[in-house]
């Protein structure tokens, strides 16, 4: 993505404290997704955590909420076409 290739990680324990489902290390180029959610979750996850990528790529400058509606609009497309509510 932008040139730089994320793994994707499942992982049991975010060592978050607050209530999370994921998040992205712009450095490390790693994308962490809370594997004991559900798997509809995880592909909401997946792309909200996109979306901070080109966000952050293209100086957009948007705030969570902006990104969590987008998000919401992006999942349900690919749920609807791509079967990732699954």
């Amino acid at each position: 993505m932008y040139g730089q290739t994320y793994a994707i990680i499942l992982v049991d324990d975010l060592g978050i404290s607050e209530e999370k489902y994921g998040d992205v290390n712009f450095y490390l180029l790693r994308i962490r997704i809370d594997r004991r959610s559900t798997v509809s979750v995880q592909w909401a996850t997946l792309c909200h955590e996109v979306l901070h990528i080109t966000d952050a790529h293209l100086n957009l400058e948007l705030t969570e909420g902006e990104i969590h509606r987008i998000d919401s609009g992006v999942f349900q497309f690919l749920s609807q076409v791509m079967g990732c509510e699954k």
